[in-house]
This record gives C-alpha cells, sequence and structure tokens, in this order.
C-alpha cells in the first residue's frame, strides 16, 4: 500500500486538472502585464514539487510556467523540465517573478546555466 503525504496527493490533485487551473490565468496572461495567478499562494518548495509532479507525468507545458511563476518565487529549479526552455521563456519568468521591495521594483537574482555537453538550459532565482 503506497502511503502518500496530503500534501502530495493535493499536488497530484492539482496536476492533474492544470489545464483547468491555468485556462483563465493563461487568458488574462495575453491580456494583461500582470496577474494574480492561482498559485500565488504557493511557496518556492511547492511549486517546484508541482513542477516535479508534471515532470514526472510528462504533461508540463510552457503556459503552465507562465502561470506558476510568480513574485514569492524565492529559489526554482527548472532542470526537470530543461526541454521546454527556451531564451523567451527564461524572460516571461523573469518578469513574473519580480519582486516589489520598499517600493522599487528589483528582479531577484537569475542564475542560468547552460550545458553544452547536454545543451540543457537551466534557471535559478536565487
Amino acid at each position: 500500500m503506497n502511503v502518500q503525504t496530503l500534501e502530495r496527493f493535493s499536488l497530484e490533485s492539482i496536476a492533474k486538472d492544470m489545464n483547468f487551473w491555468c485556462k483563465a490565468s493563461i487568458e488574462d496572461l495575453n491580456r494583461f502585464k500582470y496577474i494574480l495567478g492561482p498559485f500565488d499562494g504557493l511557496n518556492s518548495d511547492l511549486i517546484q514539487e508541482l513542477l516535479n509532479i508534471l515532470c514526472e507525468k510528462k504533461e508540463l507545458k510552457v503556459s503552465h510556467l507562465h502561470v506558476l511563476a510568480h513574485s514569492n518565487i524565492k529559489h526554482l529549479d527548472l532542470s526537470v523540465c530543461s526541454s521546454l526552455i527556451t531564451d523567451q521563456l527564461i524572460t516571461a519568468v523573469g518578469y513574473r517573478c519580480k519582486v516589489r521591495k520598499h517600493g522599487i521594483h528589483a528582479k531577484q537574482s537569475l542564475l542560468y546555466i547552460y550545458n553544452e555537453k547536454s545543451n540543457t538550459k537551466v534557471v535559478k532565482f536565487i
């Protein structure tokens, strides 16, 4: 018998219906510069775990990354989905992950790594 934590079970349930959770937000992202999405209340670790689940199930889409990224993210390792990484996606995720500090907009430190051997790109916010 496989025993799951409530957290893992919840994230798998969200991952199963990811298109539902992202549909309205994706439409809004095409019309507005910034939106509050359904995942803005989740911390970096939960977003990372959700990304990992979506990758394990081979159901992660670029549009999901646009909605999952938000200004409260402290770190995000996209190496699990390196095949989806493009310069355009990095720019979009970077824009969504801007933080507001003391009334001044500042981007978080962005670590961008390109591995020529495996031809993969990795993005990590620090």
